[in-house]
């Protein structure tokens, strides 16, 4: 049987991972109605795409800092950064073209 602590931490983790999920499906799904009645982007696509640009980064970062032989994570975790950079600039040029 596994200590009180490990139980807790996977418990812990398994309900960060639910809310993390509701929070960008929710989020997602209230962009997807504001952009079909505004016709625009809001802010919220901002919010998203950094949110889960840092996530993905944050545990390529880990797994790289675990082991450093490895090299394919940091080349993963560079072309995340940029491609969040990318998607982020985009969103907020969308969000104020032809204003």
């Amino acid at each position: 049987m596994k200590k009180m602590d490990e139980m807790e931490l996977k418990f812990r983790d398994q309900s960060i991972r639910y809310s993390w999920a509701f929070m960008i499906f929710t989020l997602f799904i209230y962009e997807f109605f504001h952009v079909m009645h505004y016709g625009k982007f809001d802010f919220i696509s901002v919010v998203v795409n950094v949110a889960v640009g840092v996530q993905i980064a944050s545990f390529l970062w880990l797994k790289h800092r675990a082991d450093k032989t490895d090299k394919e994570p940091g080349r993963v975790l560079i072309g995340t950064i940029v491609i969040v950079v990318v998607l982020t600039l985009g969103m907020i040029g969308l969000m104020f073209h032809g204003k």
